[in-house]
Order: structure tokens, then C-alpha cells, then sequence
């Protein structure tokens, strides 16, 4: 037991993305010590790093998402303002056609924010890492879960220093969380251990998008701050997104779904955004200055392993995603979608 006023002594999350320091922040009330365990290097600066290729594409974190994050870092909004983000009603500042028409922009009151992935991350990271009782542990691999003599429970993990020659090390805890993404090795480290593969859920989509970078001017976009094209579902499959972020700079991703991806070449680019309902973002992206190659990111579907039904199950292990999910949601629902879980995590660490 901690004589630091909490209640356990050591936590171990593995990854440092949003998942993981959001975790980690958590857990920091509960646990004398929070180590974080990332296998990308990590700098402090705003970046997308290998192990996260989705973080180059356009992103907002909706209503609930910015509230829940703020009730855990009060300052969280005047920093994301100070540092180029756009707070603002959506519903109020968005040009959304959808369903042959366009949507009424309205004042909600529901205050959202609109930044790169990276620059969100940081922020966070920032403030998670300056609790003096959470540290990260950078270019770092698990290489294994490790148990109780009955293996009925972890104890710790087996890790890989890549920046000290490949040193291995037996780090112990109280708890290991599980937010490494879709990259987690979870299912191969239980499996042998001896635990049963948990029955899985999938959605196919077969998701594509495409991303650039232009500079952003004042009058670029008149009469909203952002813009939101979408085809008729469910025979359209296309899509076109355009945030203003930091640096005085547009995010414009393309999508579509059922394999009907946007191209990367420059012709084919224009040519996917001209094919959408709206000309909207057409002739917006006719005016702007391009200062990023395009980019793509394409996913199969949404993945649900369900662990709450399998009869035997180590403790000492946990996940951030409800029943391990990887769940494809609508760009800009992601933060609300891992956010709406943690309130629930908090809960129940209090109750214990």
C-alpha cells in the first residue's frame, strides 16, 4: 500500500498516446507511481510519430470530449487558444451539407475544438508528465506480460530498451493497462499465458482518407470557420472535410468508404473533391496554397474483442477501450468516443 495517499503503488500503462496519458492521469490519483511505457521515441513538440500514422489527419475534439478533458486539465482550453486552436460553437461556425442540403448553423452552446492530433497530444502530455508522481519510459518495447506463480495474475512487464542497447528489464505493478492501439500484443501475451482467445465482433468498412496542409488567410472561408461535405448515404461513400488548425493553416481529408478511397496524385485529389455533392470545398481548394505533400491512412473496420465474456481472466490487466474495442468512428467523434470511458474508469478505481 502507498504511503503517498493513494491507494495502490505502481501502475503501468502501455503507450503514450492520447489513450495511454489520459489513463495515466487517472490513475495518477490512485497509484503513488504511473509509468508509462511508449515504443516510439517521444519529444516535446508537437509530432506524429511512427506508431501513429492516423495523427496526420484531420481531427476535432467535439462538446463532451473538450469537456472531459477540461474537468482533468482546467487550463486545457486557454492553452489550445494560446497556441493557434480554434474553440467555437460547431454548430454555429460549420458549413455542414448533408442530405442534399445544407444544415442550419445555429448557437448551441456546445463548445468544441479544432487543432492538429499532435498538437492536442502535446498539450496533454505536457501537463500529464509534469505530475510529479507519472514518468515515460520512451523507445521502449514489451516484450511480455509477467504473472503470479499460478499465473492468475500480472504482476508486471517485461521490457526492451532499444535506446540503451537493447537492455531488458523487469519492470512490477499493482495494474497494466493496455492503450498501445490496434498494435497491442495483448491476445499473443495471454494465449501464453494459457487464456482462452476472447470471441471477436467486426464491421467492415474498408475506410480511406487523404490529407494535405494549406495556408489559411482570413476571408479564406466566408461566412464559417469550417467545412463539412458529405454524400447521401447509402450510395454515396465520399466525403470532404476542411478545420482550420495551428500555424494559420487548413486541414483538408478526404475520405470515402467501401473501398471507394480518395487518390493521392494531385489531378485525382481535386478530381475526388470535385465529385462530392457540394462544390464548396472544390473551389476552396482551387484558391488555397498547398504546403504538405497529401498523405493517406486507410483501415479495415471496427474490431471488438469481447474479454467481458470469457469465464477466466487474469487480473492485474485492463484496457482503457470497453471490451478492447477498435471502433471506427466519424472523424472528429474519437476524442468523445475513448473520453465518455474514463469518467466510468474513475468510478470504479474510487470504489475499490
Amino acid at each position: 500500500m502507498s504511503t503517498h495517499g493513494t491507494q495502490y503503488n505502481q501502475a503501468i500503462v502501455i503507450g503514450g498516446s492520447m489513450a495511454g496519458l489520459l489513463t495515466a492521469r487517472i490513475l495518477s490519483k490512485h497509484f503513488a507511481q504511473v509509468t508509462i511505457i511508449e515504443r516510439d521515441a517521444v519529444n516535446d513538440q508537437p509530432e506524429a510519430r511512427k506508431g501513429q500514422p492516423h495523427t496526420r489527419h484531420l481531427h476535432g475534439l467535439l462538446a463532451k470530449g473538450l469537456e472531459t478533458m477540461v474537468d482533468y486539465f482546467p487550463t486545457l482550453i486557454d492553452d489550445l487558444r494560446a497556441g493557434g486552436a480554434t474553440i467555437a460553437d460547431m454548430a454555429q461556425t460549420m458549413r455542414w451539407y448533408a442530405f442534399g442540403g445544407y444544415r442550419r448553423q445555429f448557437q448551441s452552446g456546445m463548445i468544441g475544438a479544432l487543432m492538429s492530433r499532435p498538437f492536442l497530444e502535446w498539450q496533454i502530455r505536457r501537463q500529464v508528465l509534469a505530475l510529479p508522481n507519472v514518468t515515460v519510459i520512451d523507445a521502449c518495447d514489451v516484450a511480455s506480460l509477467t504473472t503470479s506463480a499460478d499465473r492468475s495474475r500480472i504482476i508486471g512487464v517485461e521490457v526492451t530498451h532499444r535506446n540503451q542497447d537493447n537492455r531488458q528489464e523487469t519492470l512490477v505493478a499493482d495494474l497494466v493497462v493496455d492503450a498501445s492501439g490496434r498494435g497491442s500484443a495483448s491476445l499473443k501475451w495471454l494465449a501464453q499465458l494459457g487464456y482462452t482467445k476472447p470471441a471477436e465482433s467486426f464491421v467492415k468498412a474498408d475506410v480511406g482518407y487523404a490529407t494535405r496542409l494549406c495556408r489559411r488567410k482570413p476571408g479564406d472561408l466566408e461566412g464559417a470557420e469550417l467545412l463539412m461535405v458529405a454524400s447521401d448515404p447509402p450510395h454515396g461513400k465520399r466525403t470532404g472535410l476542411l478545420f482550420p488548425i495551428e500555424g494559420d493553416r487548413w486541414i483538408c481529408t478526404l475520405g470515402g468508404w467501401s473501398g471507394d478511397h480518395p487518390p493521392t496524385d494531385e489531378a485525382g485529389f481535386m478530381a475526388f473533391a470535385q465529385s462530392l455533392p457540394a462544390q464548396d470545398l472544390y473551389h476552396i481548394l482551387n484558391r488555397l496554397e498547398p504546403i504538405s505533400d497529401i498523405i493517406t491512412h486507410k483501415f479495415p473496420g471496427s474490431l471488438r474483442r469481447h474479454y467481458e465474456q470469457l469465464k477466466r481472466f487474469p487480473a492485474g490487466r485492463t484496457s482503457p477501450r470497453k471490451g478492447d474495442a477498435f471502433i471506427r468512428r466519424s472523424i472528429g467523434e474519437r476524442g468523445k468516443a475513448i473520453l465518455n470511458l474514463f469518467p466510468i474508469q474513475r468510478k470504479a478505481l474510487a470504489q475499490r
